[in-house]
């Protein structure tokens, strides 16, 4: 059943995934029905890339066939194109998403100093500093609107609050295997040093990863082993 339910929840994410792609595909259309392609070729070199990391070879194909159509010499005056996935923060700021919601010991606190170095607003909002989980949704709706990105707990009330507040977030965590729970009880143990949160990751990880699993209201999905948010 769990084997299923990750089918299920794979697929779903896949599909936002599409139809990101598609509505590129549809702005795209319309460059190449306006005969702006000259003026618009980077915008569509962008998708074209993207069509390839999401592994829609159908659509990218369509796509050229109709740019040739229009203009058989296209391809040939254009440079190639090396195909680069994202990192997080190119990814994030495409997509508008400011919030990202990060299991413990992902390296949210060196990520937000990184990033802060090379010139973005950056906070790490530590979610024990807060009893309420509401005045927790409000900081982080304020923050946003001054913050390039806003990073928080897992905790899947926020996450709903979020949800129900209409506020685009990305989940990052670690996949479900033995390895990756022994790294990150080790990661918490050695930063925390009395061990209260990695006894409560212990003895409930199978229900917290369950739960980033079936979020299907996240914009963006970081599924990880032993990385950390700078490396992705």
């Amino acid at each position: 059943m769990k084997r299923v339910n990750k089918t299920k929840n794979n697929l779903a994410r896949l599909w936002q995934s599409i139809d990101t792609a598609l509505s590129e595909l549809n702005i795209a259309e319309e460059m190449i029905h306006a005969m702006k392609l000259d003026e618009k070729s980077d915008t569509i070199q962008t998708s074209l890339e993207r069509f390839d990391v999401f592994h829609l070879v159908a659509i990218k194909n369509e796509l050229e066939e109709m740019i040739e159509k229009k203009d058989p010499d296209y391809f040939r005056t254009q440079p190639e194109q090396p195909i680069r996935k994202r990192n997080i923060v190119e990814m994030l700021q495409y997509c508008g998403t400011k919030v990202i919601s990060a299991f413990p010991a992902t390296g949210k606190t060196t990520f937000a100093k990184e990033m802060t170095e090379q010139g973005l607003k950056v906070v790490d909002l530590d979610s024990s500093l807060y009893k309420d989980f509401d005045v927790y949704l409000e900081d982080i709706k304020k923050l946003t609107e001054s913050h390039d990105f806003v990073l928080i707990s897992t905790h899947e009330q926020i996450r709903e609050r979020l949800r129900e507040s209409e506020v685009k977030y990305a989940i990052v965590y670690p996949r479900n295997t033995r390895m990756n729970k022994e790294e990150y009880i080790k990661r918490i143990t050695e930063r925390d040093g009395n061990g209260k949160l990695a006894k409560i990751i212990e003895k409930n990880w199978e229900v917290f990863i369950d739960s980033l699993d079936r979020d299907f209201n996240a914009q963006n999905v970081y599924e990880i082993d032993d990385q950390y948010l700078s490396e992705l």
